[in-house]
């Protein structure tokens, strides 16, 4: 009776330490994981903000060309079509 307890024993313990060790592998696992989240998340933050430069970059050369446009054309007027 002792010996089959003792044959239980040593397998539980083996079943706990296989259960042990899938469990670091699971935690390494998801250490990478949440690093990978936490890189894609820095790409993400500078992906919107070169979103933002650019909108704002397209936004002043569309103003400034329309600027240019009106000036040329107010010269334009006054130089022709005024003498």
């Amino acid at each position: 009776m002792s010996n089959q307890t003792a044959e239980i024993a040593i397998d539980i313990l083996q079943n706990m330490r296989k259960a042990n060790d899938s469990l670091r592998q699971a935690s390494v696992k998801i250490q990478s994981m949440e690093d990978k989240l936490d890189i894609s998340d820095a790409s993400l933050q500078r992906a919107m903000c070169r979103k933002k430069v650019n909108i704002i970059f397209y936004t002043v050369l569309i103003v400034g060309f329309l600027v240019l446009c009106v000036y040329a054309t107010c010269k334009f007027y006054f130089k022709v079509v005024q003498p």
